[in-house]
């Protein structure tokens, strides 16, 4: 079974800057950057085998939206886990991060970077969390209030900026639309999240990281709501409710984004027949597939390689 992949966020795409940090104590970092106006994106990805301290130098105040794409930050100095974001002050200070080690893999992130004027064009009294967050006076720091987990609508934009298809000025304005458009996606999220009237327990919220973890590797099987809970050790109920809240996503609509995605990269770069990728996927029938694929990217996946 092949692991899932909703989207391509990986190396390569930021032509402007590119940048690699490697030292004696066996870190080493690879970082790729494009800057517009205001605003600017961040792809990088490091491995150290014991823990690094990083000093920072930033030219001015921003606001830093930081997602850790691959691999789960362990260690006595505990950060973000696998498919978390959080949103952070960073003062025009010089200051320090230490990462913990990487036991012999790879970290990956993607970075929003905000100038303040181009941060406020997007405070707005009725969202309680730019509110919340304009106010506070931490700079530099982590704040569990503004840390959530990445859904699929912004993995897909992130993989939209990374796979721009212009070049020029027509490419510094779709980058700067994406950049607007995955922030307030951000807004939004943490904006529902704070409103939720049912909050998740502590338990139900492993239980339901658990499952989409699960649902990354195992997407293609024959998958049921009682097989999925009974796996989980959670109720069918909180289950539905529990990953569409902390989600933003349905649980079948989640497996349907991994199916449809990994049917497209299969399509593209293995170049495999239509019939042999719905039934690696996890369709039973092609029809059902071809139909799923079209409402999905707007064409029937065999034009993908003859249209």
């Amino acid at each position: 079974m092949a692991k899932g992949n909703k989207y391509s966020i990986a190396p390569g795409s930021f032509p402007e800057k590119k940048e690699t940090e490697n030292n004696t104590s066996g870190f080493v970092m690879d970082l790729q950057e494009t800057f517009i106006s205001g605003a600017g994106i961040r792809w990088g990805e490091y491995q150290n085998k014991a823990e690094h301290t990083i000093t920072f130098y930033p030219k001015e105040e921003s606001i830093v939206s930081h997602f850790q794409i691959y691999g789960n930050d362990t260690g006595k100095n505990k950060g973000l886990q696998e498919k978390q974001f959080v949103i952070y002050k960073e003062s025009s200070q010089p200051y320090e991060l230490t990462l913990n080690p990487t036991y012999g893999s790879k970290r990956r992130f993607f970075e929003l970077t905000l100038s303040k004027s181009f941060y406020r064009k997007f405070l707005n009294e009725e969202s309680n969390f730019l509110m919340l967050f304009d106010q506070g006076k931490h700079d530099n720091t982590f704040s569990s209030d503004f840390i959530a987990y990445t859904t699929p609508e912004m993995f897909r934009i992130m993989a939209e900026m990374q796979h721009t298809p212009y070049s020029g000025n027509l490419n510094n304005l779709f980058i700067e639309s994406k950049i607007t458009e995955l922030f307030l996606t951000q807004i939004s999220w943490l904006d529902n999240r704070a409103s939720g009237n049912d909050r998740l327990k502590a338990t139900d919220l492993e239980r339901l990281v658990y499952v989409r973890e699960y649902l990354d590797q195992h997407f293609a099987d024959n998958l049921s709501v009682t097989a999925i809970a009974r796996k989980a050790g959670i109720n069918q109920t909180k289950l539905k409710s529990g990953f569409k809240q902390l989600f933003q996503t349905t649980l079948f609509g989640y497996i349907s984004d991994l199916r449809l995605n990994e049917a497209k990269r299969l399509l593209l770069e293995e170049k495999l027949y239509v019939s042999e990728v719905a039934d690696r996927v996890g369709y039973k029938y092609p029809h059902y597939f071809t139909a799923a694929f079209k409402k999905k990217f707007g064409i029937k996946p065999v034009c993908l390689k003859s249209c």
